[in-house]
């Protein structure tokens, strides 16, 4: 009798025991992270038969559970991924506006500086003082673009380098994941959950979350699978493959995820927001936001300096030579692909800076077509033949011959603003005069005079430009030409304000001729009070020759553009954090240690060890009795 109420006393005083320690160990990590409340699981042990019924033989702790909640667990790691990305997108966008806003160190009072100045110089075209100025704001524009396209490469870099630390990390909490599905799996081979590694496994996979979207799917062992990006494995049981970062084979300016299985790479492509996570907004910053803005400044230094370079080349300085152009800029760029098989050299040339579209490109050949598409919107022009012309530039085989499956990376602006120069730094080959002059003649009976004289391309590109030429009316209506290298002409109809062109120079007069009115064109003697070709260079500051916008209304444009972004996603940030921590809350709320609970438990589970001992105590008693009526 009294070894049966021992052993009752006995298992009830094992089980609060272990209720005890199982509360105490809730208590001692109520700050682990990842940790998740644990409480002890009894059931009553089996009854013993006697005649009068079925006598209870005590209490059995069958297992030890946590608190654990599927969905909830679910939900904390995609919220993860989502405030991670959010997080990393808002801290470079951050970054970025600061290098594009920079009030002193920016593009735009740069741009603005150089125009003005142009004003400047128009109205005292013989100062050397003025062309000097000028030539500083030439420098000065072409320093604010390299130095701020040096700063977002060390965007750029510093993006590369993140995600290369972000891609170790999977990789080290992907191979911790692997072995805690082995002792996890062999763990419940004993029936029993080791609930501490479950917790340890959870906070890995949500650590994985933090990097890059995960989807996990349970085995029937226990093991959890981990799949990333657009279902890749990362993790199966206890094997694990490995993520790295590698060039885009179809568009070498951009990363790309790779997943390295022991079978093969897998490409999962340089679109981040299929990544998720940190990794997704390291990919989108990369190889969009950044990439977008280098190619719309480099798209802004050509819309400036290709026509101010033609517009100077067209003038002549103080020693009565061409002009050359105002800025080096660099080349575009035309890379073959890795697996081409031909050996053609792509060269780009620009035809018409306005038209230009803030883009890359890619060329492809079949073998009958070439075909060019957009990256920005995937438009798509199909060529039988190269040369071949699509948004204000062509595209030329400059050397070699392209196979069929060849293809190559465009880049008619996005390195355009890297490493752009001054072209001079001496003031007197400053070129603001015209090098043709056009007079009335003195004498002339009728009213015509000169509207205008401008000159059609660079300043050298005619050998008679600047050969005498003289227009003598036959009539009002009427004239002829003698000159050099026009012909001689006869019979020419005028009529007033329409465009007079030889030797590579346009004429306007305006009013009426009378027969045998005289006027001459010919070499410009005043080159240095001559502010002609000046005050055509300042007029291309008000030209619409960015997306119908000037340059500075252009640069202002993706100005605002950056700055939107960066505060769409500093919102992003607010929003997402909140969701994640919401999300945290309501698991926390199911799986979390309560300190009041515990506390509560903890006198229940002493009081019923203190009880169970006293029926030890009890039976102790009675034995104790029993002997002593045996003496």
């Amino acid at each position: 009798m009294s070894s049966g109420i021992l052993s009752v006393g006995a298992s009830g005083l094992a089980a609060a025991y272990t209720a005890l320690q199982t509360t105490g160990h809730n208590i001692a990590n109520v700050s682990t992270p990842g940790y998740k409340r644990q409480s002890v699981v009894q059931t009553a042990a089996l009854p013993q038969f006697a005649g009068a019924g079925f006598i209870g033989s005590g209490v059995a702790v069958s297992t030890i559970s946590r608190a654990f909640s599927d969905l909830a667990t679910r939900e904390v790691n995609r919220a993860t991924s989502r405030a991670s990305e959010a997080d990393t997108q808002a801290a470079y966008l951050k970054r970025l506006d600061s290098v594009m806003g920079d009030a002193d160190t920016g593009v735009g009072a740069a741009v603005d500086s150089l125009f003005n100045s142009m004003q400047s110089m128009s109205a005292q075209p013989s100062s050397t003082g003025q062309r000097a100025a000028f030539l500083n704001e030439v420098r000065n524009l072409a320093t604010r673009f390299s130095d701020t396209i040096n700063s977002i490469n060390v965007l750029k870099n510093t993006s590369i380098r993140d995600l290369t630390e972000s891609l170790n990390n999977i990789n080290q909490l992907g191979k911790q994941v692997a072995t805690l599905n082995s002792r996890i799996s062999l763990a419940l081979a004993s029936g029993q959950t080791p609930n501490d590694l479950m917790d340890q496994r959870d906070t890995m996979i949500q650590g994985i979350a933090n990097e890059i979207g995960v989807t996990v799917i349970a085995q029937d062992d226990g093991a959890l699978n981990v799949l990333v990006g657009n279902g890749q494995p990362l993790v199966v049981g206890d094997r694990v493959s490995t993520l790295a970062a590698a060039t885009d084979p179809n568009d070498p300016s951009k990363i790309a995820m790779i997943v390295k299985t022991p079978t093969g790479n897998v490409q999962l492509g340089s679109d981040g927001t299929l990544m998720g996570g940190k990794v997704a907004g390291l990919m989108n910053i990369h190889n969009r936001d950044l990439a977008d803005v280098t190619t719309e400044l480099g798209r802004l230094a050509m819309a400036i300096a290709t026509p101010l370079n033609a517009q100077h080349r067209a003038g002549v300085d103080l020693s009565g030579i061409s002009g050359g152009n105002l800025f080096n800029i660099p080349a575009a760029s035309a890379d073959a692909f890795a697996a081409n098989t031909g050996n053609a050299a792509i060269s780009i040339n620009i035809t018409d800076a306005s038209k230009l579209k803030a883009s890359d490109y890619r060329l492809d050949f079949d073998g009958s077509n070439y075909r060019i598409t957009r990256l920005s919107d995937a438009n798509v022009q199909l060529s039988a033949t190269l040369p071949a012309s699509m948004d204000g530039f062509s595209i030329t085989v400059a050397s070699g011959i392209m196979n069929a499956g060849d293809s190559f990376s465009l880049a008619p602006v996005s390195t355009r603003a890297n490493g752009i120069t001054a072209a001079f730094n001496d003031p007197t080959k400053v070129a603001l005069a015209t090098p043709v002059a056009a007079n009335a003649t003195l004498g002339n009976a009728g009213s015509a005079s000169v509207q205008g004289i401008s000159v059609n391309g660079a300043a050298n590109a005619n050998p008679n430009l600047t050969q005498p030429v003289t227009l003598t009316f036959t009539a009002a209506g009427t004239f002829d030409v003698s000159g050099s290298g026009t012909g001689n002409p006869t019979g020419q109809a005028y009529t007033p304000g329409a465009a007079i062109s030889f030797n590579g120079w346009s004429l306007a007069l305006s009013g009426t001729p009378r027969a045998g009115d005289t006027i001459t064109v010919g070499a410009n003697a005043n080159v240095a009070g001559d502010n002609r070709n000046a005050l055509s260079l300042a007029k291309l500051g008000n030209v619409r020759i960015v997306d119908s916008q000037t340059p500075a209304q252009s640069f202002s444009a993706i100005l605002a553009k950056v700055g939107g972004q960066a505060r769409a996603a500093n919102f992003d940030r607010t929003v997402q954090g909140a969701m994640r921590d919401d999300a945290v809350a309501a698991e926390q709320s199911v799986t979390g240690v309560n300190l009041n609970e515990e506390a509560a438990k903890l006198m229940q589970y002493q009081q019923a060890f203190q009880a169970s001992a006293k029926v030890i105590a009890t039976a102790q008693a009675l034995f104790d009795t029993l002997l002593s009526i045996g003496r």
